[in-house]
């Protein structure tokens, strides 16, 4: 979480990293672990281009999630006549992204 809590990950629009700086719709002013789940503070831009976004996140018409992440180390649990699962152990996220449809249900804004 050391990566997420300096202040160098961005909130950005759908993982959107291929459109510079203007797909940046805001940035992680702090990130931590509360009983397993991962819980954020942003900061929305003031941008006049992104008003209609951040009114929308404010609206709670958007309100689903995504956490863009690297993976160090994964544990691989094999057996017999099974598709092996892989769980990361050791990971660091990068991003926050506003999306249409999280990975994870449960993934959404509070307030």
């Amino acid at each position: 979480m050391s990566r997420m809590e300096s202040g160098a990950c961005a909130v950005l629009d759908g993982h959107r990293t291929y459109g510079g700086v203007g797909a940046q719709i805001g940035v992680v002013e702090r990130a931590w672990l509360d009983g397993g789940e991962g819980r954020a503070v942003l900061r929305l831009s003031s941008r006049e281009d992104l008003a209609g976004i951040v009114g929308d996140i404010q609206a709670g018409i958007i309100r689903n999630i995504s956490v863009g992440y690297s993976v160090q180390t994964y544990e691989v649990t094999r057996e017999q006549g099974q598709i092996p699962v892989y769980r990361a152990v050791a990971w660091t996220p990068h991003e926050i992204s506003f999306v249409p449809v999280p990975a994870d249900a449960r993934s959404i804004t509070r307030t």
